[in-house]
Protein backbone atom coordinates (compact mmCIF):
# COMPACT_ATOMS: atom_id res chain seq x y z
CA UNK A 1 0.00 0.00 0.00
CA UNK A 2 1.53 3.69 -0.88
CA UNK A 3 1.80 5.74 1.94
CA UNK A 4 0.27 9.21 2.07
CA UNK A 5 2.24 11.86 -0.19
CA UNK A 6 1.92 14.25 2.77
CA UNK A 7 3.53 11.99 5.00
CA UNK A 8 6.20 11.69 2.61
CA UNK A 9 7.04 15.29 1.79
CA UNK A 10 6.78 16.01 5.37
CA UNK A 11 8.97 13.67 6.43
CA UNK A 12 11.13 14.67 3.67
CA UNK A 13 11.46 17.92 4.70
CA UNK A 14 12.27 16.99 8.01
CA UNK A 15 14.94 14.52 7.26
CA UNK A 16 16.61 16.94 4.44
CA UNK A 17 16.74 20.25 6.55
CA UNK A 18 18.19 17.98 9.34
CA UNK A 19 20.56 16.81 7.21
CA UNK A 20 21.62 20.27 5.89
CA UNK A 21 22.13 21.34 9.19
CA UNK A 22 24.80 18.54 10.24
CA UNK A 23 26.52 20.98 7.88
CA UNK A 24 26.93 24.55 8.83
CA UNK A 25 28.82 25.44 5.92
CA UNK A 26 26.47 24.02 3.67
CA UNK A 27 23.04 25.90 5.37
CA UNK A 28 23.76 29.50 3.45
CA UNK A 29 24.02 27.59 0.14
CA UNK A 30 20.63 25.52 0.99
CA UNK A 31 18.82 28.48 1.73
CA UNK A 32 19.94 29.85 -1.10
CA UNK A 33 18.49 27.72 -3.40
CA UNK A 34 15.15 27.21 -1.31
CA UNK A 35 14.29 30.72 -2.23
CA UNK A 36 14.71 30.02 -5.81
CA UNK A 37 12.38 27.26 -5.11
CA UNK A 38 9.76 29.71 -3.34
CA UNK A 39 10.04 31.94 -5.88
CA UNK A 40 9.52 29.97 -8.95
CA UNK A 41 6.80 27.86 -7.69
CA UNK A 42 5.05 31.02 -6.26
CA UNK A 43 4.68 31.84 -9.91
CA UNK A 44 2.72 28.90 -10.01
CA UNK A 45 -0.89 27.85 -9.58
CA UNK A 46 -1.52 24.06 -9.67
CA UNK A 47 -2.26 22.24 -6.63
CA UNK A 48 0.95 20.00 -7.00
CA UNK A 49 2.99 22.80 -7.32
CA UNK A 50 1.53 24.82 -3.95
CA UNK A 51 1.92 21.11 -2.07
CA UNK A 52 5.68 21.49 -3.35
CA UNK A 53 6.10 25.27 -2.28
CA UNK A 54 4.60 24.21 0.71
CA UNK A 55 7.56 21.40 1.23
CA UNK A 56 10.40 23.52 0.42
CA UNK A 57 8.27 25.96 3.36
CA UNK A 58 8.55 23.45 5.65
CA UNK A 59 11.97 22.79 4.88
CA UNK A 60 12.97 26.49 5.70
CA UNK A 61 10.65 26.09 8.75
CA UNK A 62 12.88 23.32 10.39
CA UNK A 63 16.47 24.85 9.20
CA UNK A 64 14.86 28.19 11.35
CA UNK A 65 13.60 25.83 13.88
CA UNK A 66 15.60 27.26 16.83
CA UNK A 67 15.33 30.99 15.72
CA UNK A 68 12.29 33.56 15.98
CA UNK A 69 12.19 33.80 12.01
CA UNK A 70 10.30 30.06 12.30
CA UNK A 71 7.19 31.88 13.72
CA UNK A 72 6.15 33.82 10.48
CA UNK A 73 7.49 30.70 8.33
CA UNK A 74 5.26 28.56 10.33
CA UNK A 75 2.51 30.66 9.80
CA UNK A 76 2.80 31.15 5.97
CA UNK A 77 2.83 27.21 5.70
CA UNK A 78 -0.03 26.86 7.98
CA UNK A 79 -2.01 28.56 5.34
CA UNK A 80 -1.08 27.56 2.63
CA UNK A 81 -1.85 23.98 4.21
CA UNK A 82 -4.71 24.63 4.80
CA UNK A 83 -5.35 26.82 1.18
CA UNK A 84 -4.19 23.52 -0.78
CA UNK A 85 -5.95 21.12 2.24
CA UNK A 86 -3.04 19.68 2.85
CA UNK A 87 -1.87 18.05 6.26
CA UNK A 88 1.60 18.57 5.66
CA UNK A 89 1.76 21.39 8.53
CA UNK A 90 -0.16 19.37 10.98
CA UNK A 91 2.22 16.68 10.41
CA UNK A 92 5.25 19.02 10.10
CA UNK A 93 3.91 20.38 13.58
CA UNK A 94 3.60 16.72 15.48
CA UNK A 95 7.00 15.81 13.91
CA UNK A 96 8.66 18.91 15.84
CA UNK A 97 6.36 18.53 19.15
CA UNK A 98 7.74 14.57 19.20
CA UNK A 99 11.74 15.47 18.69
CA UNK A 100 11.90 18.81 20.21
CA UNK A 101 13.88 17.97 23.63
CA UNK A 102 13.79 19.95 26.75
CA UNK A 103 16.12 21.61 29.14
CA UNK A 104 17.27 18.96 32.00
CA UNK A 105 19.14 20.00 34.61
CA UNK A 106 22.23 17.52 35.42
CA UNK A 107 24.89 17.22 38.01
CA UNK A 108 24.77 16.01 41.63
CA UNK A 109 23.65 19.70 42.62
CA UNK A 110 21.75 20.21 39.67
CA UNK A 111 24.85 22.40 38.65
CA UNK A 112 24.70 21.84 34.85
CA UNK A 113 21.61 22.50 32.80
CA UNK A 114 21.34 21.32 29.61
CA UNK A 115 19.38 21.08 26.15
CA UNK A 116 20.11 17.73 24.20
CA UNK A 117 18.62 20.05 20.58
CA UNK A 118 16.24 17.93 18.24
CA UNK A 119 16.15 13.91 18.99
CA UNK A 120 15.99 12.73 15.76
CA UNK A 121 16.70 8.65 16.48
CA UNK A 122 17.51 6.11 18.85
CA UNK A 123 19.04 3.08 18.80
CA UNK A 124 17.69 0.40 21.83
CA UNK A 125 18.87 -2.87 22.90
CA UNK A 126 15.75 -5.58 23.60
CA UNK A 127 15.41 -8.95 25.15
CA UNK A 128 13.06 -11.50 23.86
CA UNK A 129 11.24 -13.70 25.69
CA UNK A 130 14.38 -16.40 25.21
CA UNK A 131 16.89 -13.96 26.66
CA UNK A 132 18.68 -13.54 23.10
CA UNK A 133 18.79 -9.62 22.92
CA UNK A 134 18.53 -7.59 20.14
CA UNK A 135 19.54 -3.80 19.04
CA UNK A 136 16.26 -2.08 16.95
CA UNK A 137 16.26 1.46 15.68
CA UNK A 138 13.24 4.27 16.35
CA UNK A 139 12.92 7.20 14.06
CA UNK A 140 11.14 9.68 15.93
CA UNK A 141 9.40 11.32 13.22
CA UNK A 142 8.57 8.61 10.82
CA UNK A 143 6.89 6.86 14.04
CA UNK A 144 4.88 10.22 14.95
CA UNK A 145 3.35 9.82 11.43
CA UNK A 146 2.53 6.19 11.80
CA UNK A 147 5.27 5.50 8.81
CA UNK A 148 6.95 2.28 8.59
CA UNK A 149 10.32 2.49 6.87
CA UNK A 150 10.60 -1.37 7.20
CA UNK A 151 7.62 -1.38 4.94
CA UNK A 152 8.08 1.30 2.12
CA UNK A 153 8.11 0.70 -0.99
CA UNK A 154 12.05 0.96 -2.45
CA UNK A 155 11.56 4.09 -4.01
CA UNK A 156 9.72 6.02 -1.23
CA UNK A 157 12.52 4.52 0.98
CA UNK A 158 15.25 5.92 -1.50
CA UNK A 159 13.43 9.14 -2.13
CA UNK A 160 13.43 9.78 1.70
CA UNK A 161 17.14 8.47 2.58
CA UNK A 162 19.31 9.70 -0.43
CA UNK A 163 17.50 12.29 -2.71
CA UNK A 164 19.05 15.49 -2.04
CA UNK A 165 17.93 19.26 -2.37
CA UNK A 166 19.93 19.55 -5.88
CA UNK A 167 18.17 16.25 -7.31
CA UNK A 168 14.74 17.56 -5.90
CA UNK A 169 15.13 20.89 -7.36
CA UNK A 170 15.63 19.20 -10.52
CA UNK A 171 12.47 17.03 -10.47
CA UNK A 172 10.53 19.56 -9.97
CA UNK A 173 11.93 21.75 -13.00
CA UNK A 174 13.64 24.60 -11.12
CA UNK A 175 16.52 26.05 -12.70
CA UNK A 176 19.78 26.19 -9.73
CA UNK A 177 22.20 29.45 -11.37
CA UNK A 178 25.47 28.36 -10.21
CA UNK A 179 26.11 32.22 -9.50
CA UNK A 180 23.07 32.72 -6.70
Amino acid sequence: MATEVDKLLTLKAFYLARSILMKPQRVSDALKMIEVAVKALEKRTGNQEKLRLLFYILIKCEIHRESEECIDIRERAKGLSVEIRSKAYDYYMAIEEVTQTTKQVHGFSAGVIADNGVKIESHRVGQDYFGNTFEYYHDYASATLGVELNSLRKQDLNFLKNTNLMEVLTHHGIAYPKNV
